[in-house]
């Protein structure tokens, strides 16, 4: 049986870290209501949490204990957030939907609705952050737009109250950051310049005052430096910075709540830390305190301990930053704390792995080695690969450039980004391509497995494929296409090399068993069988020959297949050598 590394502390007056006794929670207790079902992502506001499992599958708990899976069955998830007394889900074609449980507290007795409501906006949304009673959205251009109540947060400079449908913050953004019960958004630009604006009373914006901030508000004092991160509480903001080899922590706002240990609220950042290595591995906040992850799974915490967030096994408060470790955590690896506004999750991290329908894109986006292109409407050319978009509409390239030279830049650009990534950010656009090639199940809810059989068939399609590695004497057959996609090794190979024999040998004195293994993994994500321990620690070592894509599930899923022969026989595997030998 799989153990699911899942605790929390903290706030369960309402049951929102899931146990069944409706009291606070003062030392970290073990999560066992999933059962085998791993947690993907969690997230928790100030009584309430939600819970995102394999499968798609979102449990609500707290003022309202619900199962909102059937909602989201043909939505898929990319994340979810909480503000105070809100959540906010956001799906994989960029849709947001918020809404808030039971009945909390409310700045705008219109804020969201009970149930998950589509918050109005046209646009594929890449990123979502929760503050207190505010969800942000970050645009893959750039874009920064706010929605939620405005009393504190400062959205809008004009409105005084209730943002329904969102509004432009500032345009180039990379990251933005707040807080489940923080009413202070920072962002940081693509020139790495910090920006805030919101609620400020307690100095948590740093802007050396204690006015709110209507405007975006420019930090200078971090132009010349790297910033790793940015956490945010309720009255209290930290920045942590890379200098030179090591890291600074910079803090700021209400004095029991900073960790500056004084008597006096502070209006403008000031050094918490100094390391002289990458010393802080994660930093979370809730509401009026803060976790920051260390080596060897300690913590450093500090702020307000009511309802035994910290974990202390009591609730006495801590102005002064305090390092503790639980025996619990002390072999775990990857470990990630979550902070929700009076509560404090840990859990192992969920690799947010890259699928083939991710390398695609990205290779895509790349726009190499692409052999067709067309012409849009409006004048632009459009390169792709014709094997990759025939693949997925059943059409010749020919019949493909006649219907895509009838459209627009950005319609092309959608059509072929959902073709590559399974990934649709405009249903009109797509369901009326769908009618022009006859092909209705291309935006169908089985689109993941009607494509993932189209992979199948082209991983044993060998009279398309254009490459051949010879191994222990065999020649095994792949495209170029899925091998540079998916191999940073083979990418450069494919850019520097030119050999029309399409044919190179693996002087690696691996298997050609192991090699067939990683070729099939490329196209399908998976593998077909099961493999021994030996075939496992080929492939192992092939993860670094081959340069794969580190986010790839293939390190996952040979240590799933093999994980206590395997760890012990790859203590001693010695390393081999590492050629390539074109002829």
């Amino acid at each position: 049986m799989t153990d699911n590394f899942l605790y929390g502390v903290g706030m369960n007056q309402n049951g929102q870290l899931t146990f069944e006794e409706k009291s606070s929670v003062l030392y970290p207790k073990k999560i066992t209501y999933f059962g085998e079902k791993k947690v993907i992502l969690l997230t928790a506001g100030y009584e309430n949490s939600l819970f995102l499992l394999e499968g798609n599958e979102l449990e609500q708990f707290g003022l309202d204990k619900k199962n909102y899976t059937e909602f989201f069955k043909d939505k898929p998830i990319q994340d979810i957030q909480a503000g105070q007394d809100h959540f906010s889900v956001l799906t994989q074609n960029g849709d947001v939907y918020s809404w808030r449980p039971g009945t909390g507290e409310y700045i705008d007795s219109q804020y969201v609705s009970l149930e998950p409501k589509k918050i109005p906006f046209n646009e594929p949304v890449k990123h979502i952050v929760c503050g207190g009673h505010s969800t942000y959205l970050l645009l893959e251009n750039g874009d920064l737009f706010g929605h939620g109540s405005n009393q504190q947060s400062q959205i809008s400079e004009e409105s005084t109250g209730y943002i329904e449908k969102p509004e432009l913050i500032s345009h180039n953004v990379l990251r933005v950051f707040s807080g489940p019960y923080s009413h202070q958004v920072f962002y940081i630009d693509d020139e790495n310049k910090l920006y805030c604006r919101g609620y400020n009373k307690y100095g948590q914006l740093g802007t050396n005052q204690t006015s709110n901030e209507k405007k975006n508000y420019h930090h200078k004092m971090f132009d010349d430096k790297e910033i790793i991160d940015v956490s945010c509480g309720y009255c209290h903001t930290l920045v942590l910075t890379r200098e030179g080899e090591g890291q600074h922590l910079y803090s700021t706002g209400y004095y029991h709540y900073n960790g500056l240990d004084r008597s006096y609220d502070t209006t403008k950042f000031d050094i918490l830390f100094k390391y002289s290595d990458q010393h802080i591995l994660q930093m979370s906040s809730g509401s009026q305190f803060s976790f920051l992850l260390i080596p060897e799974n300690k913590f450093i915490i500090f702020g307000y301990n009511d309802w035994g967030q910290l974990g202390t096994n009591d609730t006495g408060s801590k102005v002064k930053p305090y390092t503790l470790s639980f025996s619990e955590f002390k072999d775990k690896m990857d470990l990630e704390v979550i902070c929700g506004s009076y509560c404090t999750f840990f859990k192992q991290k969920t690799a947010k792995y890259h699928t083939i329908h991710d390398d695609l894109l990205e290779f895509f986006n790349k726009q190499e080695f692409c052999d067709a292109k067309v012409k849009t409407i409006d004048g632009e050319e459009i390169s792709f690969h014709s094997l990759i978009v025939t693949l997925r509409t059943q059409r010749t390239v020919y019949e493909i450039i006649e219907i895509l030279q009838k459209k627009t830049k950005k319609q092309v650009n959608l059509i072929l980004t959902f073709l590559y990534s399974l990934k649709f950010f405009n249903f009109d656009v797509l369901e009326m391509f769908s009618q022009e090639i006859d092909y209705p199940d291309l935006i169908g809810t089985k689109k993941s497995e009607i494509y993932d059989q189209d992979l199948e068939k082209l991983y044993q399609q060998d009279s398309t494929k254009d490459f051949v590695i010879i191994s222990e004497g065999k020649e095994i057959k792949a495209h170029k296409i899925i091998l540079a996609a998916r191999s940073e090794l083979f990418h450069g190979m494919f850019m520097t090399v030119q050999d029309d024999s399409g044919k190179v040998h693996d002087y690696r004195e691996s298997s050609s068993t192991a090699l067939q293994k990683l070729i099939e993994f490329l196209y399908l994500d998976s593998l077909q069988s099961s493999i021994s321990n030996e075939i496992a620690l080929e492939l192992e070592e092939m993860i670094d020959f081959y340069q794969l894509n580190p986010k790839s599930k293939l390190s996952s899923e040979i240590l799933r297949m093999s994980p206590k022969k395997y760890k012990n026989q790859k203590k001693n595997s010695k390393t081999k050598k590492k050629r390539f030998w074109f002829f």
